[in-house]
Protein backbone atom coordinates (compact mmCIF):
# COMPACT_ATOMS: atom_id res chain seq x y z
CA UNK A 1 0.00 0.00 0.00
CA UNK A 2 2.20 2.42 -1.11
CA UNK A 3 2.43 5.30 -3.65
CA UNK A 4 4.45 5.24 -6.70
CA UNK A 5 6.52 8.39 -7.70
CA UNK A 6 4.91 9.47 -10.39
CA UNK A 7 1.34 10.09 -8.03
CA UNK A 8 2.72 11.24 -5.23
CA UNK A 9 3.56 15.01 -6.23
CA UNK A 10 -0.36 15.35 -6.56
CA UNK A 11 -0.48 14.60 -2.55
CA UNK A 12 -1.76 18.10 -1.36
CA UNK A 13 -2.71 16.83 2.30
CA UNK A 14 -2.48 14.02 4.57
CA UNK A 15 -4.38 12.03 7.36
CA UNK A 16 -2.03 10.91 10.14
CA UNK A 17 -3.25 8.68 12.72
CA UNK A 18 -1.67 9.94 16.11
CA UNK A 19 -2.99 8.31 19.30
CA UNK A 20 -2.18 4.66 19.95
CA UNK A 21 -6.11 4.00 19.19
CA UNK A 22 -5.85 5.72 15.99
CA UNK A 23 -2.41 3.91 15.18
CA UNK A 24 -3.53 0.48 15.87
CA UNK A 25 -6.94 0.52 14.05
CA UNK A 26 -5.09 2.17 10.81
CA UNK A 27 -2.85 -0.77 11.52
CA UNK A 28 -5.41 -3.27 11.65
CA UNK A 29 -7.22 -1.73 8.37
CA UNK A 30 -4.21 -2.48 6.20
CA UNK A 31 -3.98 -6.16 7.71
CA UNK A 32 -7.93 -6.83 6.74
CA UNK A 33 -7.98 -4.75 3.58
CA UNK A 34 -6.55 -5.51 0.34
CA UNK A 35 -8.96 -3.38 -1.93
CA UNK A 36 -6.88 -2.54 -4.96
CA UNK A 37 -8.16 1.86 -4.32
CA UNK A 38 -6.17 1.73 -1.15
CA UNK A 39 -2.79 1.79 -2.88
CA UNK A 40 -3.29 5.35 -3.51
CA UNK A 41 -4.69 6.74 -1.25
CA UNK A 42 -2.66 5.43 1.69
CA UNK A 43 1.11 5.13 2.48
CA UNK A 44 2.32 2.51 4.60
CA UNK A 45 6.43 1.94 5.61
CA UNK A 46 8.24 -1.69 4.07
CA UNK A 47 8.32 -2.70 7.29
CA UNK A 48 6.65 -2.71 10.85
CA UNK A 49 7.65 -0.84 13.99
CA UNK A 50 7.41 -1.02 17.73
CA UNK A 51 5.00 1.54 19.33
CA UNK A 52 5.14 1.34 23.14
CA UNK A 53 1.80 3.03 23.37
CA UNK A 54 0.34 0.77 20.60
CA UNK A 55 1.37 -2.30 22.79
CA UNK A 56 0.29 -1.13 26.19
CA UNK A 57 -2.99 -0.26 24.79
CA UNK A 58 -3.70 -3.71 22.98
CA UNK A 59 -2.71 -5.41 26.28
CA UNK A 60 -4.87 -3.14 28.38
CA UNK A 61 -7.66 -4.37 25.85
CA UNK A 62 -6.95 -8.05 25.78
CA UNK A 63 -6.62 -8.41 29.49
CA UNK A 64 -10.69 -6.29 29.57
CA UNK A 65 -11.41 -8.98 27.22
CA UNK A 66 -10.44 -11.49 28.80
CA UNK A 67 -12.12 -10.77 32.13
CA UNK A 68 -15.14 -10.34 30.12
CA UNK A 69 -15.29 -13.39 28.34
CA UNK A 70 -13.38 -15.82 31.35
CA UNK A 71 -16.61 -17.43 32.36
CA UNK A 72 -18.08 -18.36 29.05
CA UNK A 73 -15.23 -18.64 26.53
CA UNK A 74 -11.39 -19.21 28.16
CA UNK A 75 -10.40 -22.88 26.55
CA UNK A 76 -7.09 -24.65 27.36
CA UNK A 77 -5.55 -23.09 24.93
CA UNK A 78 -6.35 -19.30 26.63
CA UNK A 79 -3.75 -17.53 27.91
CA UNK A 80 -4.18 -15.18 31.14
CA UNK A 81 -1.99 -11.67 29.78
CA UNK A 82 0.15 -11.44 32.63
CA UNK A 83 1.83 -14.89 32.16
CA UNK A 84 3.04 -13.80 28.70
CA UNK A 85 6.54 -13.82 27.80
CA UNK A 86 8.63 -10.54 26.98
CA UNK A 87 8.76 -11.64 23.57
CA UNK A 88 4.99 -12.46 23.47
CA UNK A 89 4.11 -8.75 24.69
CA UNK A 90 6.38 -6.76 22.37
CA UNK A 91 4.46 -8.16 19.47
CA UNK A 92 1.14 -6.39 20.76
CA UNK A 93 3.33 -3.27 19.67
CA UNK A 94 3.92 -3.61 16.14
CA UNK A 95 2.19 -1.47 14.00
CA UNK A 96 2.28 -1.03 10.50
CA UNK A 97 2.97 2.83 10.18
CA UNK A 98 1.37 4.89 7.58
CA UNK A 99 -1.35 7.84 6.39
CA UNK A 100 -4.27 8.51 4.07
CA UNK A 101 -3.55 11.11 1.47
CA UNK A 102 -5.94 13.39 -0.72
CA UNK A 103 -4.17 13.22 -4.07
CA UNK A 104 -5.53 14.78 -7.39
CA UNK A 105 -4.23 12.07 -9.31
CA UNK A 106 -6.70 10.07 -7.65
CA UNK A 107 -10.00 11.80 -6.95
CA UNK A 108 -12.53 10.28 -4.66
CA UNK A 109 -15.17 7.76 -5.37
CA UNK A 110 -17.86 10.54 -5.49
CA UNK A 111 -15.96 14.12 -6.68
CA UNK A 112 -19.10 16.19 -5.98
CA UNK A 113 -19.65 14.69 -2.36
CA UNK A 114 -16.01 14.70 -1.39
CA UNK A 115 -13.41 12.43 0.23
CA UNK A 116 -15.86 10.18 2.73
CA UNK A 117 -14.24 8.46 5.77
CA UNK A 118 -15.39 5.97 8.31
CA UNK A 119 -15.89 2.40 8.85
CA UNK A 120 -16.98 1.44 5.63
CA UNK A 121 -20.96 1.21 4.47
CA UNK A 122 -22.52 -1.54 2.69
CA UNK A 123 -24.23 0.69 0.41
CA UNK A 124 -21.01 3.16 -0.66
CA UNK A 125 -17.77 2.94 -0.86
CA UNK A 126 -15.26 4.87 1.83
CA UNK A 127 -11.92 7.04 0.49
CA UNK A 128 -10.89 6.05 3.96
CA UNK A 129 -11.26 3.86 6.41
CA UNK A 130 -10.06 5.01 10.05
CA UNK A 131 -10.71 1.50 11.47
CA UNK A 132 -12.40 -1.79 11.41
CA UNK A 133 -16.04 -2.98 11.62
CA UNK A 134 -15.69 -3.63 15.25
CA UNK A 135 -15.00 -0.04 16.81
CA UNK A 136 -18.84 1.71 17.74
CA UNK A 137 -17.05 5.03 18.15
CA UNK A 138 -16.73 5.38 14.00
CA UNK A 139 -19.64 5.51 12.31
CA UNK A 140 -20.08 3.50 8.58
CA UNK A 141 -20.03 7.11 7.05
CA UNK A 142 -18.18 9.59 9.85
CA UNK A 143 -17.05 12.68 7.83
CA UNK A 144 -16.67 14.24 4.65
CA UNK A 145 -14.02 16.36 3.14
CA UNK A 146 -13.98 18.86 0.17
CA UNK A 147 -12.83 21.73 -1.20
CA UNK A 148 -14.65 24.97 -0.14
CA UNK A 149 -15.76 27.26 -2.92
CA UNK A 150 -14.66 30.37 -1.34
CA UNK A 151 -11.41 29.56 0.13
CA UNK A 152 -10.18 26.48 -1.91
CA UNK A 153 -8.98 24.94 1.02
CA UNK A 154 -10.28 21.71 2.65
CA UNK A 155 -13.50 21.96 4.74
CA UNK A 156 -14.96 18.86 6.82
CA UNK A 157 -18.91 18.25 7.54
CA UNK A 158 -19.71 15.66 10.27
CA UNK A 159 -21.96 12.97 10.28
CA UNK A 160 -21.05 12.13 13.89
CA UNK A 161 -22.35 13.39 17.13
CA UNK A 162 -18.76 12.89 17.93
CA UNK A 163 -16.16 14.53 15.71
CA UNK A 164 -13.89 17.15 17.58
CA UNK A 165 -11.56 19.59 15.51
CA UNK A 166 -8.95 21.77 17.18
CA UNK A 167 -10.91 21.53 20.59
CA UNK A 168 -14.15 22.34 19.01
CA UNK A 169 -16.93 19.96 18.40
CA UNK A 170 -18.31 19.78 15.04
CA UNK A 171 -22.08 18.97 15.18
CA UNK A 172 -23.81 16.51 13.03
CA UNK A 173 -24.09 18.04 9.65
CA UNK A 174 -21.79 21.30 10.40
CA UNK A 175 -19.05 22.62 8.26
CA UNK A 176 -15.80 23.33 9.62
CA UNK A 177 -13.26 24.84 7.74
CA UNK A 178 -9.30 23.37 7.59
CA UNK A 179 -7.65 27.15 6.96
CA UNK A 180 -4.93 25.54 9.90
CA UNK A 181 -1.98 23.44 9.23
CA UNK A 182 -1.64 21.23 10.74
CA UNK A 183 -4.82 20.40 12.51
CA UNK A 184 -6.12 18.38 15.05
CA UNK A 185 -9.02 16.05 14.41
CA UNK A 186 -11.04 13.27 16.79
CA UNK A 187 -13.75 10.84 15.84
CA UNK A 188 -14.57 9.81 18.81
CA UNK A 189 -11.77 8.39 20.84
CA UNK A 190 -9.37 7.68 17.12
CA UNK A 191 -7.10 11.11 17.20
CA UNK A 192 -5.88 12.17 13.53
CA UNK A 193 -4.02 15.19 12.39
CA UNK A 194 -4.54 16.63 9.00
CA UNK A 195 -1.58 18.72 7.33
CA UNK A 196 -1.01 20.12 3.91
CA UNK A 197 1.75 18.81 2.03
CA UNK A 198 4.52 21.82 0.33
CA UNK A 199 3.22 20.66 -2.69
CA UNK A 200 -0.28 22.34 -1.91
CA UNK A 201 1.75 25.87 -2.12
CA UNK A 202 2.92 25.08 -5.53
CA UNK A 203 1.62 26.46 -9.10
CA UNK A 204 0.83 23.23 -10.54
CA UNK A 205 -0.78 22.12 -7.79
CA UNK A 206 -3.14 25.46 -8.01
CA UNK A 207 -3.48 25.05 -11.19
CA UNK A 208 -4.71 21.31 -11.34
CA UNK A 209 -6.89 22.25 -8.28
CA UNK A 210 -8.88 24.82 -10.68
CA UNK A 211 -9.39 21.91 -13.61
CA UNK A 212 -10.85 19.84 -10.40
CA UNK A 213 -13.13 22.30 -8.95
CA UNK A 214 -14.46 23.45 -12.51
CA UNK A 215 -14.99 19.67 -13.61
CA UNK A 216 -16.34 18.08 -10.67
CA UNK A 217 -17.59 20.77 -8.55
CA UNK A 218 -18.88 23.35 -11.53
CA UNK A 219 -17.31 26.19 -9.56
CA UNK A 220 -16.47 28.85 -12.01
CA UNK A 221 -15.08 31.73 -9.83
CA UNK A 222 -11.46 30.61 -9.03
CA UNK A 223 -9.76 33.78 -7.43
CA UNK A 224 -8.67 32.76 -4.65
CA UNK A 225 -5.26 35.16 -4.38
CA UNK A 226 -6.91 36.40 -0.64
CA UNK A 227 -6.68 32.23 0.66
CA UNK A 228 -3.38 30.43 -0.49
CA UNK A 229 -3.05 26.80 1.06
CA UNK A 230 -1.96 27.45 5.07
CA UNK A 231 1.67 26.63 5.67
CA UNK A 232 2.72 25.50 9.50
CA UNK A 233 4.16 28.70 10.47
CA UNK A 234 0.46 30.61 11.11
CA UNK A 235 -0.49 33.72 13.38
CA UNK A 236 -3.99 33.43 14.68
CA UNK A 237 -6.15 35.93 16.53
CA UNK A 238 -8.85 34.23 18.27
CA UNK A 239 -10.52 32.30 15.61
CA UNK A 240 -9.48 34.32 13.04
CA UNK A 241 -6.19 32.76 11.19
CA UNK A 242 -4.19 35.29 9.21
CA UNK A 243 -3.17 34.77 6.06
CA UNK A 244 -1.39 36.86 3.28
CA UNK A 245 -0.16 40.70 3.39
CA UNK A 246 -2.79 43.48 1.89
CA UNK A 247 -1.55 46.16 2.81
CA UNK A 248 0.43 49.26 5.34
CA UNK A 249 -1.35 51.82 7.22
CA UNK A 250 -0.20 54.37 9.35
CA UNK A 251 0.05 52.48 12.30
CA UNK A 252 -0.14 48.91 11.36
CA UNK A 253 -0.44 45.97 8.58
CA UNK A 254 -3.91 44.85 6.69
CA UNK A 255 -3.98 41.10 6.41
CA UNK A 256 -6.43 38.73 4.39
CA UNK A 257 -7.82 36.46 7.20
CA UNK A 258 -10.31 33.14 7.71
CA UNK A 259 -12.04 31.43 10.47
CA UNK A 260 -13.12 28.51 10.41
CA UNK A 261 -17.05 28.89 9.80
CA UNK A 262 -15.82 30.27 6.75
CA UNK A 263 -15.63 33.70 7.07
CA UNK A 264 -13.22 35.79 4.76
CA UNK A 265 -12.01 39.24 6.27
CA UNK A 266 -9.39 41.61 6.33
CA UNK A 267 -8.21 42.64 9.42
CA UNK A 268 -5.47 45.29 10.18
CA UNK A 269 -3.37 45.05 13.47
CA UNK A 270 -2.35 48.12 14.92
CA UNK A 271 -0.04 49.15 17.97
CA UNK A 272 -1.38 50.90 20.40
CA UNK A 273 0.59 52.61 22.91
CA UNK A 274 1.36 55.87 24.88
CA UNK A 275 2.16 57.77 21.36
CA UNK A 276 -0.67 56.20 19.13
CA UNK A 277 -3.46 55.95 21.32
CA UNK A 278 -5.33 58.88 20.05
CA UNK A 279 -4.89 58.34 15.81
CA UNK A 280 -6.01 54.64 16.67
CA UNK A 281 -8.68 55.62 18.50
CA UNK A 282 -9.76 57.82 15.83
CA UNK A 283 -8.79 55.42 12.93
CA UNK A 284 -11.82 53.03 15.09
CA UNK A 285 -14.32 55.54 14.99
CA UNK A 286 -13.67 56.72 11.09
CA UNK A 287 -14.13 52.91 10.44
CA UNK A 288 -17.75 52.36 12.31
CA UNK A 289 -19.25 55.34 10.77
CA UNK A 290 -18.13 54.07 7.50
CA UNK A 291 -19.75 50.74 8.49
CA UNK A 292 -23.20 52.87 10.11
CA UNK A 293 -22.86 53.99 6.03
CA UNK A 294 -22.26 50.76 4.81
CA UNK A 295 -25.55 49.53 6.44
CA UNK A 296 -27.55 52.07 5.89
CA UNK A 297 -26.58 52.57 1.81
CA UNK A 298 -24.88 49.55 0.66
CA UNK A 299 -27.34 46.30 0.05
CA UNK A 300 -24.87 44.69 -2.07
CA UNK A 301 -22.15 44.46 0.85
CA UNK A 302 -19.35 46.11 -0.83
CA UNK A 303 -18.41 49.08 1.38
CA UNK A 304 -16.22 49.03 4.13
CA UNK A 305 -17.51 47.62 7.66
CA UNK A 306 -15.66 47.60 10.67
CA UNK A 307 -17.42 44.08 12.17
CA UNK A 308 -15.04 43.74 14.86
CA UNK A 309 -12.52 45.18 17.48
CA UNK A 310 -10.12 42.75 19.60
CA UNK A 311 -7.85 44.25 21.66
CA UNK A 312 -5.02 42.74 22.83
CA UNK A 313 -5.29 43.52 26.45
CA UNK A 314 -9.01 42.77 26.25
CA UNK A 315 -10.60 46.05 27.43
CA UNK A 316 -11.28 49.02 24.99
CA UNK A 317 -9.68 51.37 28.29
CA UNK A 318 -6.08 52.19 27.68
CA UNK A 319 -4.55 52.35 31.05
CA UNK A 320 -0.97 51.80 30.14
CA UNK A 321 1.70 53.22 28.79
CA UNK A 322 2.64 49.65 27.47
CA UNK A 323 1.76 48.98 23.87
CA UNK A 324 -0.23 46.48 22.55
CA UNK A 325 -1.67 45.41 19.47
CA UNK A 326 -5.54 45.92 18.42
CA UNK A 327 -7.04 43.81 15.36
CA UNK A 328 -9.44 45.39 13.16
CA UNK A 329 -12.14 43.11 11.32
CA UNK A 330 -13.20 44.38 8.47
CA UNK A 331 -15.04 43.23 5.15
CA UNK A 332 -15.42 43.12 2.50
CA UNK A 333 -11.54 41.51 1.93
CA UNK A 334 -10.73 42.88 -1.46
CA UNK A 335 -7.10 41.55 -3.07
CA UNK A 336 -6.42 45.05 -4.64
CA UNK A 337 -7.84 47.74 -3.79
CA UNK A 338 -8.35 47.50 0.38
CA UNK A 339 -4.73 49.01 1.01
CA UNK A 340 -6.23 52.13 -0.69
CA UNK A 341 -9.78 52.03 1.71
CA UNK A 342 -7.20 51.63 4.65
CA UNK A 343 -5.09 54.37 3.52
CA UNK A 344 -7.89 56.64 2.89
CA UNK A 345 -9.27 56.07 6.55
CA UNK A 346 -5.91 57.11 7.63
CA UNK A 347 -5.93 59.89 5.74
CA UNK A 348 -9.34 61.54 7.18
CA UNK A 349 -7.78 60.24 10.59
CA UNK A 350 -4.99 62.61 10.46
Amino acid sequence: MTFNNSSSSMVFATLSPSNPLAKSAFSAVYVHNSAAHYQYRARVEPKQIFDKEVKQLRIQQRRQNFSDDLEDTVTEDSTEPDTETEDEQRSFGMIWKGHYSFNLNFRPHEPATGWRAGKGRNDMEMDFLLTTKLDAEIKGYHVMFNYDSKTAFLFLISRASNTIVSGTNVSRGEKYLLNRSPTTIRFGSHEWVFEYTKSAQTDEYYTRRAQYMQTYLKISDLDFSLTPTPTGIVRTIEDWTLGISLGKGAYGKVYSATNSKNRIVAIKIVERNQNSRVGVHKEIEILKELSKLAEAKDHEGRLLRLTEVIYQGGSEEYTSARFEDIALVLEPAVPRNFSELIAGANQNSR
